[in-house]
C-alpha cells in the first residue's frame, strides 16, 4: 500500500485553519467600531474553534498587514505599577472594498435564519424582498459550517420551539397581494383601499383604511386602523379582505393615539368586558392552582396554601372575556370566591352546560 505523503496527514489541519481565518476576519467591525483581541478570540471559541490567544494574535497581525484592516492602540498599558500586555483592537476600515469586510459568520447566519423562520410575518415585504438574498446566503453558510458542531447553534432552530398555551389553532389564510399592501401601507403611512368582509357579512365592502398598526394574537393577524375620516380605532383581521391596493394619501392618526397606549387599553387584546379591574378571590383543588406560585396572576396577588391541595389567591386583575375563558378551563377544580358578579356568571355558565349536557342531542 503506497504511503500517505505528509500534504496528505495535514490537509484537514490546514483546511481547518483556513476556515478558522477566513471567520476570524469576518467578525471583525467596520470603523468606528472596533473588537478587542480578546473578544476575537472568544467568538472563534464560541464558532467551536480551539485556540490559544497567543495565536490568535500572531494571525490577526500577519492578516492584518495582508488583507488592510487597522489594528487600533498600539501602545502598552500599565496598571500597578506594572507593565501589561498589548492591548490592541481591530476593525475594518469604513470604506474597505475587501470581500471580507461584508463576509457572513456563522452566528449572522444563524440570526438570519431564526428572523425568516420567526419574524417574517411581522416584516413588511420591502424589508423580507431585500433580505431574501441574505436568507439564501444564511442557510448556504450555516449548512457548510462545521465550527458550530460544538456549539449546538446550527441545529438550534430544531432545538428550540414556540408553542402556544391554548388549543393549537391552524392559522388561516392571507392573501399574499393583500398582505404586502397592507404592510407597504403602514410601512409608508398612507391609507389603502380594502374590500373587507365582516364576520358573517355575505359581501365584501369597500373602504378606505388609516393603517396604525399590526397586532399578531395566535394565529391570526389584526390591523389596528380607522376608516375614512373616523375616529373609532378598531381590529381588522387580515385574513378578512379580499383585495386591498395602496394608495397615495397620507395616512389620518386620530389625536393623541399610540399603539402601547391604545393595546394596554384593551388589556393586550383579553377583550375587556368594561369593568376595569377587579379583586379577584380564587379557591382551587386538587393542586391544580400550584402554578401561580411561579407564575403570578399580577404583582400583587397573595396565596395561602390551605392544605389537602387547596390554594386560595388573590390578585387585581383587568376583567376580560379571557380570564372568563381562562377561569371555566379549570372546570370544577376553582371556585371563584369574589367579586360577586364573575361569580354569578361562573355559576350561570355551569347551569347552562348542566342542562346543555343532561338533554339528549337532536339527530342532525
Amino acid at each position: 500500500m503506497p504511503r500517505s505523503s505528509p500534504a496528505d496527514n495535514t490537509r484537514p489541519d490546514t483546511s481547518r485553519t483556513v476556515e478558522r481565518l477566513i471567520d476570524m476576519m469576518s467578525v471583525l467591525p467596520r470603523a468606528p467600531l472596533s473588537m478587542s483581541t480578546a473578544q476575537v478570540h472568544k467568538r472563534l471559541e464560541a464558532l467551536g474553534y480551539e485556540v490559544d490567544r497567543r495565536t490568535v494574535v500572531r494571525d490577526l497581525n500577519r492578516l492584518a498587514a495582508r488583507f488592510g484592516f487597522e489594528r487600533v492602540g498600539d501602545t502598552e498599558a500599565e496598571a500597578d505599577g506594572k507593565r501589561q500586555p498589548l492591548a490592541y483592537a481591530w476593525r475594518w476600515p469604513m470604506r474597505s472594498t475587501s470581500v471580507m469586510a461584508s463576509g457572513m459568520t456563522e452566528i449572522e447566519a444563524f440570526t438570519f435564519t431564526m428572523v425568516r423562520d420567526h419574524l417574517e410575518d411581522m416584516l413588511p415585504p420591502m424589508v423580507t424582498d431585500a433580505l431574501a438574498a441574505q436568507f439564501a446566503r444564511a442557510a448556504e453558510r450555516l449548512r457548510s459550517a462545521p465550527g458550530m458542531g460544538g456549539t449546538g447553534l446550527k441545529h438550534w432552530g430544531k432545538s428550540v420551539h414556540v408553542v402556544q398555551p391554548t388549543q393549537p389553532l391552524l392559522r388561516p389564510p392571507v392573501k399574499h397581494a393583500v398582505r404586502d399592501a397592507i404592510y407597504l401601507a403602514l410601512a409608508t403611512r398612507t391609507q389603502f383601499t380594502g374590500w373587507y368582509r365582516g364576520r358573517g357579512a355575505a359581501e365584501a365592502r369597500e373602504m378606505t383604511f388609516n393603517p396604525l398598526g399590526l397586532v399578531i394574537r395566535g394565529p391570526v393577524t389584526y390591523l389596528v386602523a380607522t376608516v375614512w375620516t373616523y375616529t373609532d380605532v378598531r381590529l381588522y383581521p387580515l385574513h378578512r379582505f379580499e383585495r386591498a391596493h395602496k394608495d397615495e394619501t397620507r395616512v389620518l392618526v386620530p389625536d393623541g393615539f399610540d399603539l402601547d397606549g391604545w393595546l394596554a387599553g384593551q388589556n393586550g387584546l383579553g377583550f375587556a368586558t368594561g369593568r376595569g379591574d377587579i379583586a379577584l378571590h380564587l379557591r382551587f383543588h386538587n393542586g391544580v392552582g400550584q402554578h401561580l406560585l411561579e407564575t403570578p396572576l399580577s404583582q400583587d396577588q397573595q396565596a395561602q396554601d390551605l392544605g389537602n391541595g387547596v390554594l386560595e389567591v388573590r390578585a387585581t386583575v383587568p376583567d376580560t372575556n379571557q380570564l372568563g375563558w381562562w377561569l371555566l378551563g379549570f372546570g370544577e377544580n376553582v371556585d371563584v370566591l369574589a367579586p360577586a358578579e364573575l361569580r354569578e356568571q361562573m355559576r350561570s355558565t355551569a347551569e347552562k352546560m348542566v342542562a346543555r349536557y343532561t338533554t339528549t342531542p337532536a339527530p342532525m
